[in-house]
């Protein structure tokens, strides 16, 4: 197999100026409310090469020349060098659908507003089209205040209490339930199967022990008894074990929801799988379904989800590194 790319600025295509110049291309596929990273460092021993102003628009596709390539979406350049000698130009650029408005403060509450709408509403103040799971659009998530918050910090926040995927992809505000491998709309992402002999090197771990616990347990003040309640969230009857949640919440949904999400966050934990990958596998995204032959029982036995993803092109060949975790929707 051999590697291939195509790199595009402002929509017209610069791989035939960068040919042979390559040293290192790195894109980081980030999981949530993270925006992905690109980072090219290019040969520049001949003084021939411009450095791109920042804000450029750079396109990236990634493959092998006897499969053709995978569109891994546009970046923004926000960072350009110069170093030598030996020259080399190096840049750093970030997902073009991160819009820097998601980054200002804005104060305003949500009073029992379903999610749908909450995200709709976000999404529309950032010409965003929104695309949300149907089960947690009508998910009333009672008083949400956004107090000096930016709008990305409120989406990271929710997905946390929902147990969601939070991001922005292709113009559209995605949020989903994290570790189900399917999209916002529903619809049930393709699995992949990854054997043994695929992979370079592999390090599986099993952090139960460090996680031993057996539930969650979250509190609800009830304004109408004047009574603080408890709710669980639980996979065994174990009350010594049990991980208690910090804040007080203002309903026993919000208590309900809050203690699930953080329970599916310790099953998902308990075990994961980093891969490298020799041949790589631009195709991977995160919540990507895994299927995985040739380990030991105690490995290839899991349902996994792709976490994030690392994509590394350079005189080694194209490489990807993926982490994997163990989903508890089995």
């Amino acid at each position: 197999m051999t590697p291939d790319y195509d790199i595009s600025v402002a929509g017209r295509s610069i791989t035939p100026t960068i040919s042979g110049r390559l040293i290192d291309l790195t894109l980081s596929d980030k999981r949530g409310f993270e925006a992905d990273e690109l980072s090219l460092t290019l040969d520049d021993s001949d003084g021939l090469l411009d450095i791109p102003s920042r804000g450029a628009v750079v396109e990236v596709s990634l493959g092998f020349k006897e499969t053709g390539f995978v569109d891994k979406g546009s970046y923004v350049v926000d960072e350009a060098g110069h170093t030598g000698p030996p020259d080399r130009l190096t840049l750093r650029a970030r997902s073009a659908d991160f819009h820097k408005s998601l980054n200002e403060q804005k104060r305003r509450a949500f009073r029992d507003t379903p999610l749908g709408d909450i995200l709709k509403t976000i999404a529309g103040d950032h010409g965003l089209e929104a695309a949300i799971e149907e089960g947690l659009a009508w998910t009333n998530p009672g008083h949400i205040d956004q107090t000096d918050e930016s709008d990305g910090h409120l989406l990271t926040r929710l997905g946390r209490l929902h147990d969601a995927v939070a991001t922005v992809k292709a113009g559209r505000l995605l949020f989903t339930p994290m570790g189900r491998g399917s999209t916002a709309g529903g619809t049930v992402l393709p699995g992949v199967r990854i054997a043994r002999q695929d992979g370079d090197s592999h390090s599986f771990q099993n952090l139960e022990g460090s996680s031993d616990y057996s539930g969650v347990r979250a509190n609800w003040y009830d304004v109408a008894s004047a009574v603080t309640k408890t709710v669980l969230a639980e996979g065994e009857s174990d009350i010594s074990k049990l991980k208690t949640l910090l804040e007080t919440f203002a309903s026993e949904a919000e208590a309900q929801t809050a203690a699930r999400a953080e329970w599916n966050r310790i099953e998902r934990g308990r075990y994961t799988l980093s891969l490298t990958l020799a041949i790589g596998r631009p195709d991977l995204l995160p919540e990507t379904p895994v299927t995985l032959t040739g380990w030991k029982a105690a490995i290839t036995d899991h349902k996994w989800i792709c976490g994030p993803i690392e994509h590394t092109l350079n005189d080694s060949g194209l490489v990807t590194k993926v982490t994997l975790e163990s989903s508890p929707h089995e």
